[in-house]
């Protein structure tokens, strides 16, 4: 009887570790993977080359939207997400992310080289006093601000990507010059269960 006690006990006590462990690793960053330079389309290289000749090329990363992600950092140092359900054979986009005077920059294009979006990281002086005035007062104003900003530049719309955090919510916003919040991405606990793909029955 104290024999099959115990091995209850054990079954239980190692049931918890591993759902444990799941949590943990649930909540760990997704790294993502960048690929060669031959494997990006030359319609992209040579766009890049043409319009930044000056740059040292940074890491290329394939992405299946350009519009969507949920990058913590543009420098790859704290918490990204991309779909990894991309067509790895032909993505959708290419970003390069690389380092220029002290900052990060990011620049996506279309498969065919057409620049799609840009980002610059930015310092909080760089940020207009509107934009800080609503974070410290507005709705977001009890949610502990991440220390990475950038400016994003999406045709002829530039925007302030701010991201914010409560305790398990996350949320990135989106601000026009005037303070306004133009757009915002959440991720909540089950982000990641909504991201995932429905198997086919």
């Amino acid at each position: 009887m104290k024999k099959n006690i115990a091995i209850l006990f054990l079954l239980f006590y190692a049931l918890g570790v591993l759902r444990t462990y799941a949590q943990d690793q649930s909540n760990k960053p997704v790294q993502r993977t960048p690929i060669a330079q031959n494997l990006v389309p030359k319609e992209v290289t040579n766009a890049l080359k043409k319009e930044y000749p000056r740059i040292r090329v940074g890491a290329w990363y394939p992405r299946d939207t350009y519009a969507g992600e949920w990058n913590w950092s543009s420098d790859n140092t704290q918490y990204h997400y991309t779909s990894p359900y991309y067509n790895q054979e032909e993505p959708e986009f290419y970003e390069n992310i690389y380092q220029l005077n002290g900052k990060s920059y990011s620049v996506i294009y279309g498969r065919y080289g057409t620049k799609v979006q840009t980002s610059v990281s930015l310092t909080n002086e760089e940020i207009p006093e509107a934009v800080l005035k609503e974070l410290d007062n507005g709705e977001y104003k009890d949610w502990t601000k991440m220390p990475n900003k950038e400016m994003v530049t999406r045709g002829d719309t530039e925007m302030y990507k701010i991201r914010v955090q409560k305790g398990k919510k996350k949320h990135i916003l989106f601000f026009n010059e005037k303070g306004k919040v133009i757009q915002r991405k959440k991720r909540d606990e089950d982000f990641h269960a909504k991201m995932m793909p429905q198997k086919q029955k």
